[in-house]
């Protein structure tokens, strides 16, 4: 009689564990990946009146432009993918609380920290950290691959980005002329 109460003892210790370890990783709040496109046309066109070969994205133009690289592919990592995210930009830290959907099957709220950089002709994000309510993980444990962002994609007409500053909450791009593609010669 002994060994069933202390057998379950165990299952209902373990019982509460697992509820109280759902509970710390369940998502507080509610995210998603709608994201607004980049207005960046305007700036181009000021740009060009001024004679600045300069842009700059506020913090939420880098939330749209990381929230649409990811809508394209939410799969982070292997069994697990980001169903909602809210970008805070600081310097050239970003912060996001996400929500991962683990196997299918369970619901994660997180905050992850990311290094941003410039790798021409990509801004780079790199994951450097995972909070579960305050708690940090071990990079060891739970580990992003870089997500690579082509920012010339968005910048309209002969222009492309050549360099990249992250500053407070924007980030400074410095533009210059694209180089013009040449026809290769046809032989007859």
């Amino acid at each position: 009689m002994k060994r069933i109460k202390g057998i379950v003892s165990v299952l209902l210790l373990a019982v509460a564990l697992a509820a109280a370890g759902l509970w710390l990783v369940k998502p507080t709040e509610r995210l998603d990946l709608a994201y607004e496109p980049l207005r960046i046309q305007d700036q181009v066109k000021e740009m060009l009146l001024n004679r600045r070969f300069e842009a700059v994205l506020s913090e939420s133009e880098v939330d749209s432009l990381i929230k649409r690289r990811l809508s394209a592919q939410p799969q982070v990592m292997k069994g697990g993918r980001i169903t909602g995210a809210r970008f805070t930009l600081h310097n050239d830290e970003l912060q996001a609380d996400v929500h991962l959907l683990l196997q299918e099957r369970w619901a994660v709220g997180a905050r992850l920290t990311f290094a941003l950089s410039w790798e021409a002709p990509y801004m780079v994000v790199t994951h450097t950290g995972t909070d579960l309510r305050g708690l940090p993980l071990p990079v060891s444990w739970f580990r992003l691959e870089p997500i690579r962002i082509e920012p010339d994609a968005y910048i309209p007409g002969p222009l492309g980005v050549k360099g990249m500053t992250f500053e407070g909450s924007e980030v400074r791009l410095q533009l210059q002329l694209r180089k013009p593609i040449r026809p290769s010669s046809v032989s007859a």
